[in-house]
């Protein structure tokens, strides 16, 4: 019978929350922060999807063959994890500038507005494309 691998890396936005899993429209589980799991499926199609909290993942297809073992990784955004460092650090080196060099940067204003926005819009308009999953093999 053919397996599906399910690799989950560790991601600390997310850590805290498990993805639930759905194949063919059916629940499957959940899978933590770097957990692998492993599911026997019948041979032929299979569609996955994947959800965590409101932000959820587009539908993979996929395919597994009789003794195949299919494995996938379910992640989050691919560089969600720069996005609020990056903010942070805009944030830290305006206030910096401005308390000790008493110089107000309009730039750094700008860079982390538009930081702010690239966030929102990943949250709220980038919803059903937050979790990805990869075909490792």
């Amino acid at each position: 019978m053919p397996t599906l691998t399910i690799e989950r890396p560790s991601h600390w936005m997310t850590r805290e929350k498990a993805y639930r899993l759905f194949i063919n429209g059916q629940p499957l589980g959940t899978i933590k922060d770097g957990e692998t799991l492993q599911f026997n499926l019948e041979p032929g199609n299979h569609i996955l999807k994947t959800d965590i909290d409101w932000l959820r993942s587009h539908t993979m297809v996929f395919e597994v063959k009789a003794r195949e073992n299919k494995v996938l990784q379910v992640a989050g955004a691919r560089y969600g994890f720069l996005l609020l460092p990056f903010y942070l650090l805009c944030l830290l080196a305006w206030f910096v500038l401005q308390k000790f060099m008493e110089i107000d940067y309009f730039i750094l204003w700008g860079a982390h507005l538009f930081l702010y926005i690239l966030i929102m819009f990943s949250i709220l308009f980038r919803k059903k494309r937050y979790v990805r999953e990869v075909e490792m093999g």
